[in-house]
């Protein structure tokens, strides 16, 4: 209701019926589910890797903002590194992002004094952020989505047995019914 009134000012909040939408399926509230089961797991990994890509946005701003910040001949230099907080906020959304890590994204090391420390650089931020911790985050959500999947089959299961107890209880009692008739 509080959302239909704020749409009224802003239409930006009728998107927010949308979700009711999802609850009203089965499945799509197991899947929204499976993200919120976890939730403070979840977080606490994200947190995680907030962490660890600070650490390497440190290490970055102090030895390597030379390959960031690298323009054209004649044009500006391209300032994704310039300061702790743009350096932060590009190693998340562009390095957190991109399929092969941060080293796809800023210039080649290739000839400079620092290239065995930027390649050592990229494949551990490669294989600590893209490969363990995106993966872990990942697996919380499938993990939760199993769970959840079971914990169904499990209710599906006992009502099942009920039922079936049930009718064996409804049988006895009509054979016995019949026997007190006779």
């Amino acid at each position: 209701m509080t959302m239909s009134i704020l749409g009224h000012y802003n239409n930006f909040f009728f998107a927010a019926h949308l979700l009711d939408i999802a609850m009203g399926f089965k499945t799509l509230r197991t899947i929204l589910s499976s993200v919120t089961h976890n939730g403070k797991q979840l977080v606490l990994t994200v947190g995680l890797l907030a962490v660890v890509v600070y650490l390497y946005t440190v290490v970055a701003f102090n030895f390597f903002r030379k390959f960031y910040n690298k323009g054209e001949d004649g044009e500006l230099p391209d300032m994704k590194c310039d300061d702790m907080l743009t350096c932060y906020m590009f190693h998340m959304y562009v390095g957190v992002r991109a399929g092969g890590g941060i080293g796809d994204q800023i210039e080649d090391p290739a000839g400079d004094e620092y290239e065995i420390y930027r390649i050592i650089f990229d494949i551990t931020f490669f294989f600590f952020v893209i490969v363990i911790l995106l993966a872990i985050i990942q697996g919380l959500i499938i993990d939760a989505f199993g769970e959840l999947r079971d914990q169904q089959e499990q209710v599906k299961e006992d009502m099942e047995v009920r039922r079936h107890t049930l009718c064996t209880i409804t049988r006895v009692v009509d054979v016995l019914c019949s026997f007190t008739e006779l």
